[in-house]
């Protein structure tokens, strides 16, 4: 574990933020304190990036994997352009995020197996299987939304996806739980 100073902390990191995240988007749903927590979700947001830099001090996968989300980033802010150029940054972003996670998911996967904890490299597959068969059904479903027989079915379709997302999201927080405490 001494080869990989960093990945353990820096997981730690991508841990804490996306818990953070998800308390103040809770926390979002209440008026009073809503400035605030979108605040604090940005500065989670933040710290999640400082964590995927500091696990990418040891692991090339997840150094890609920061710069990809930084330009993930870039394109963000202007993925909500009218029209067919902001449904293209729209995808651009959304297939960032797949790779990032894939190459997070990978570079620690190669850590954990090498130490021997096999299992939670299983989990991390698991989880980016999971978003994968996520992504190809949600990008299929919205081309059939667009087809009028078949957009009831496709509603119905993306709800299920909604809870595998939901799933997922749990399942990779998991992974980053226990490989972080694997790697520390």
């Amino acid at each position: 574990m001494s080869e990989y100073p960093n990945v353990g902390s820096g997981l730690r990191l991508m841990f804490t933020a996306r818990i953070g995240v998800i308390a103040c988007m809770v926390a979002a749903l209440i008026p009073v304190i809503r400035i605030f927590a979108v605040i604090g979700a940005l500065v989670f947001f933040v710290l999640d990036l400082v964590g995927l830099h500091r696990a990418g001090r040891d692991l090339p996968g997840c150094q890609n994997a920061f710069w990809l989300s930084i330009i993930s980033l870039v394109i963000g802010l202007f993925k909500n352009t009218p029209g067919f150029l902001g449904t293209v940054l729209n995808f651009a972003t959304d297939i960032l995020s797949l790779v990032v996670v894939y190459f997070v998911i990978s570079s620690v996967n190669e850590v954990l197996q090498e130490i021997g904890y096999g299992d939670i490299a299983r989990t991390g597959s698991m989880v980016w299987k999971i978003q994968l068969t996520c992504f190809i059904v949600g990008t299929v479903l919205s081309i059939l939304v667009w087809v009028s027989v078949l957009d009831i079915l496709a509603i119905l379709t993306a709800f299920g996806i909604l809870i595998l997302t939901c799933i997922e999201g749990i399942l990779f927080l998991y992974y980053l739980y226990k490989s972080y405490m694997a790697l520390e």
